[in-house]
């Protein structure tokens, strides 16, 4: 899977994610995943609920328009947000279709 596809509307992320970190980024795009820093630490739970926060606030969507598809538990994580309606030009993403 290439690190972002559109899937009807839906923009799905592969990601690696990196906690703990002094700020939240994305670093750009590793082995195929976009590698992003989260300053949230990888203990019940806070990691992922602060990476789909701060990609609803990245893509400007609601919180519950960024699903968490696979990797609860591991760094390495497939996401789909709902309908982004704002895409960083910095992450180089597809184009929409």
């Amino acid at each position: 899977m290439p690190a972002a596809q559109w899937e009807q509307g839906d923009l799905i992320l592969a990601v690696k994610i990196t906690a703990r970190a002094s700020r939240d980024q994305c670093q750009g795009i590793h082995d195929e995943r976009y590698k992003i820093a989260i300053t949230a630490p990888p203990e019940d739970g806070k990691a992922n609920k602060h990476l789909t926060a701060w990609l609803a606030k990245t893509f400007a969507v609601a919180k519950k328009n960024v699903v968490l598809q696979s990797g609860e538990f591991s760094p390495l994580k497939t996401l789909r947000i709902t309908a982004p309606k704002h895409l960083p030009p910095e992450w180089q993403l597809p184009e929409k279709p």
